[in-house]
């Protein structure tokens, strides 16, 4: 695991498990794009979707994915997955805290 220092909130943290676009800002630039192209001047459009992006590409992943290790097994024999997501630019939040108890045939 490497050791990094986020400069947006200001804390350290360690590399992330996975990284993905955010379908709230993905949502957000669709549309702007749809409501905005050609009825506002360009640099007022640009400065729009700009908002919603670390860097121009498009393609950029902004949700950090972190999974606490991934599955496991606790000792009451409950089958256990954690995980959160957060994106960097919007701060929309997702969590996931499961337990499947085991079957016992």
């Amino acid at each position: 695991m490497i050791l990094l220092k986020d400069m947006r909130r200001g804390w350290n943290k360690m590399s992330a498990d996975g990284w993905s676009k955010c379908p709230i800002c993905e949502n957000k630039k669709d549309k702007i794009r749809k409501e905005k192209y050609g009825k506002v001047s360009p640099e007022e459009y640009e400065d729009l979707i700009s908002k919603f992006s670390i860097e121009e590409s498009e393609n950029k992943e902004t949700v950090r994915e972190d999974f606490n290790g991934g599955p496991y097994f606790d000792g009451d024999d409950n089958w256990c997955f954690k995980g959160k997501a957060c994106c960097d630019v919007c701060g929309a939040e997702w969590g996931i805290d499961v337990k499947a108890k085991l079957k016992k045939e």
